[in-house]
């Protein structure tokens, strides 16, 4: 029996009367080659095998061409005598199968073209875009956007600092509150018509003194001072770019891929790029927990404060972050390639045992490993010697716990494989079930983990308050 041969590459031309066009892909169905086109004549005819020889040997190459007409026969025999080879297909064929197909490949390419605009337009008009639209422009050698780029970013830069210096002078000069309150305070107090000063209005209770529901009191307190503390932080609001960019990159990933995903993988490739997204961007806030508040850890320590509640406050604190960008890269996973509905709800249900897990091994990681953070920044202190590195294998270890959250999934699969259950959603409903055995399990853990950190907040303590260079 004849050895069936493998091609490593296949090209397909498009014939027409003056000009063809061509376009390789390799044995995964990618394109290496974006569609060229070249001449129909000698000189034409050497163009394209000089363009496919960078791509292998002429006989691990496959071409297809279609028989429109005469046109073909000249170029099908010039690359056979090169040692191509060769098949021509009834143009009917091909036809025929366009219009069975329920995606038409104009449509598709249409539709990749206007995605393709749209995401430069968004990296054009959005700040956190024009980094990489600058660089895209230099590489193409067009100056005007690359000096427009750096213009922008610019101003913004010293918009920024024009803001950071204001509100500096304001906060020494004791003229600070939210919403700008110290302008308007002049106004209540002095009337227009006399000089008589009126006494200031009772103010309603401040972010600081809401509870949560369903949550202890010192619980809430932590969690409302510590969260109160991040989005007043600047280094906070600049470490967060870092996921804002990584969120546009994805986008772009995603979009060249759109509606290739097919089957499980759309639901397994969402929560992915979700736990992927969690472990990048919210390492170094719950995997140091402590020292992005040293200040505020300081008084909890010296307060009677169960250690628990310290770390339970600390955790919910974290949890919008989290939450909001795990959401959005399943959303726009959704958009790309859309799951069942009920594939949807389950995996955003799997957004909170993935993050109480995470948190788990972020608070033990804090508690036994703490960082020394640079004042006015984020970035860890240097020379911290094997605390540094086991942030990076705390990075590589935690996708096993994480990944546990994938069991339901990974059962309705082999349900469906099968052949039982057809239609019923089981990776939803042991979705819910497992979002309950976490909580469960996160509340023995965290009793545990308490008792750990008034072993050694001490050491955490004189860690976190060290003044980092």
């Amino acid at each position: 029996m004849a050895k069936k041969k493998r091609y490593l590459r296949f090209t397909g031309i498009d014939v027409g009367k003056n000009r063809h066009v061509f376009c390789i892909r390799d044995a995964q169905a990618n394109i290496v080659q974006k569609p060229m086109g070249f001449p129909n004549s000698c000189h034409g005819f050497e163009k394209l095998v000089n363009c496919l020889k960078p791509f292998g040997r002429a006989r691990s190459m496959l071409i297809g061409m279609e028989a429109t007409g005469h046109y073909w026969q000249s170029l099908h025999d010039f690359l056979c005598e090169q040692g191509f080879c060769v098949v021509v297909i009834n143009p009917i064929i091909t036809a025929t199968k366009h219009r069975t197909s329920i995606r038409r490949g104009k449509t598709d390419k249409r539709d990749s073209k206007k995605i393709f605009e749209n995401l430069q337009m968004i990296n054009a008009v959005l700040p956190p875009g024009w980094l990489p639209y600058g660089a895209g422009s230099a590489a193409s050698g067009r100056a005007f956007p690359v000096a427009a780029c750096i213009f922008g970013m610019a101003l913004i830069g010293a918009a920024s600092l024009r803001r950071s210096y204001k509100t500096t002078i304001r906060l020494y000069t004791g003229d600070f509150s939210k919403g700008g309150f110290g302008r308007r305070r002049k106004a209540q107090f002095i009337h227009k018509d006399s000089d008589k000063i009126k006494p200031p209005s009772v103010s309603k209770a401040s972010f600081l003194e809401k509870k949560l529901p369903w949550m202890p009191e010192q619980a809430s307190a932590v969690t409302v001072a510590v969260l109160r503390s991040l989005l007043r932080s600047i280094e906070v609001k600049m470490m967060m770019l870092t996921p804002a960019i990584m969120l546009i990159v994805f986008v772009g990933m995603l979009a060249g891929n759109r509606g290739e995903i097919s089957g499980f993988l759309r639901p397994l490739s969402a929560i992915g790029l979700a736990a992927f997204m969690l472990i990048i961007s919210m390492t170094g806030f719950v995997g140091n927990t402590f020292a992005f508040d040293r200040d505020g850890f300081r008084a909890f320590v010296l307060s009677g404060v169960p250690r628990r509640e310290i770390l339970l406050g600390k955790n919910l604190s974290f949890l919008p972050f989290a939450v909001l960008l795990m959401a959005l890269i399943i959303g726009v996973s959704q958009w790309l390639n859309p799951m069942r509905l009920d594939h949807l709800a389950a995996v955003l249900i799997q957004i909170f045992p993935m993050y109480l897990l995470f948190c788990l091994a972020g608070n033990v990681l804090s508690i036994l490993s703490p960082l020394t953070l640079k004042r006015g920044s984020g970035m860890p202190a240097s020379h911290q010697g094997l605390r540094t590195l086991f942030q990076l294998v705390f990075m590589a270890v935690v996708p096993v716990p994480i990944g546990c959250t994938l069991l339901p999934m990974g059962i309705e699969a082999l349900i469906s494989a099968m052949g039982c259950l057809e239609g019923y959603p089981v990776f939803l409903t042991l979705g819910f079930i497992q979002v309950i055995f976490v909580f469960w399990l996160y509340r023995k853990i965290l009793d545990r983990e308490g008792i750990l950190l008034q072993k050694y907040e001490r050491n955490v303590l004189e860690v976190v308050c060290q003044k980092g260079e």
